[in-house]
């Protein structure tokens, strides 16, 4: 009785295991939200987010509005705990140089979402 009940439990544990993340070995859903600080907002901004094998995971390109603020950015990625590579293109207005930042983005191995500031726009 007891050995026809161990598989299913073996199975049931597996997939709890899975569900709870995998102990980092499966990637799971993870939202990194970018914040820019307070400044003149860019006229445009591309946000791209890198695993650490150089893959593309996401990006979001935004065109922001003459006077409306750009306060947060959210992306939703599948991710495995360690580090993540941002590359941020900001265009100060429409046909200018884009000014490019690259930040790191720790990822821990908890479920919680993950928040990057962003520095402000150089002078």
């Amino acid at each position: 009785m007891l050995l026809r009940r161990v598989p299913v439990l073996l199975v049931a544990a597996v997939g709890i295991w899975l569900w709870r993340g995998g102990g980092g070995w499966v990637p799971t859903e993870r939202t990194v939200s970018f914040r820019f600080g307070p400044g003149a907002p860019p006229a445009r901004v591309d946000v791209q987010l890198y695993d650490a094998e150089g893959h593309l995971l996401a990006q979001q390109e935004r065109a922001v509005r003459p006077g409306e603020p750009l306060a947060e950015l959210s992306l939703k990625v599948q991710a495995r705990p360690g580090t993540l590579q941002a590359r941020i293109f900001r265009w100060r207005a429409p046909g200018s140089a884009p000014e490019p930042v690259r930040l790191d983005v720790p990822v821990p191995g908890t479920d919680e979402a993950v928040g990057v500031d962003v520095p402000p726009l150089a002078r």
